[in-house]
């Protein structure tokens, strides 16, 4: 395996990287969920890394990252770097390594998950090639155990008001709640995140409110509707 590394490292000397952000796959490269639930109670997660291609092979480099995009270290992804061989399935462990990450509360970091196609020899003696390296970016919620409220339970209490003429969310859970699918009035809003314990006030003002939030699987929750007093 480690004869196997120095091999991109030179083809990538010669050739251009473009970096681009995916949500979920990647050019034959695809995670095994669109985010990451860390139980802290548990020593490590998982997250399955997929190459679907028939022939080609990756170079993956690994990493979490918080909401500035700063590296966290006392997260650990292990293997940090490895070759994904074509039509494979691959595991990242992931291990948290801080005992100081708040106890009434998620805390919310980034997984960064880069593949690095392999280049064949007449590739590379091709003129204008242009190397790829994809970036895969994954909310990852480290989830504290013996939490008051139940996670199924959160969408039902989040709460809407009138607040100069602006409709303000309230989130009184401990998660991080994506709301999504949001109308006022039937007039389409960007979705959302409300952090936990927090509140945020929506450009659009008006008298129904309807929304979708998105759970731990990354599907939609049934939908829920409001009226604004």
């Amino acid at each position: 395996m480690l004869n196997i590394f120095p091999k991109f490292f030179t083809q990538a000397v010669f050739i251009s990287a473009l970096c681009i952000n995916a949500s979920h796959a990647a050019g034959g490269i695809a995670l095994g969920a669109t985010r990451l639930i860390y139980d802290l109670d548990k020593k490590q997660a998982s997250m399955p890394v997929v190459n679907s291609t028939p022939d080609r092979r990756f170079l993956i480099n690994s990493w979490v990252e918080d909401s500035s995009s700063k590296k966290i270290n006392t997260v650990v992804v292990t293997p940090p770097m490895f070759v994904s061989e074509a039509k494979s399935e691959s595991s990242l462990r992931i291990i948290n390594t801080d005992q100081n990450l708040a106890k009434d509360r998620e805390t919310l970091y980034y997984l960064n998950v880069q593949a690095i196609p392999s280049v064949s020899k007449a590739e590379l003696e091709k003129s204008n090639v242009l190397q790829l390296a994809i970036l895969s970016r994954i909310k990852m919620m480290l989830r504290p155990p013996n939490l008051t409220i139940r996670i199924e339970d959160a969408p039902n209490l989040l709460t809407a008001s009138a607040n100069n003429k602006k409709i303000v969310v309230k989130n009184p859970s401990p998660y991080f709640m994506t709301i999504a699918n949001i109308t006022v009035d039937g007039k389409k809003i960007d979705t959302l995140m409300l952090n936990p314990f927090s509140e945020k006030a929506l450009d659009q003002f008006g008298h129904v409110l309807k929304f979708q939030t998105i759970n731990d699987y990354g599907a939609f929750t049934e939908e829920r509707q409001i009226t604004i007093q």
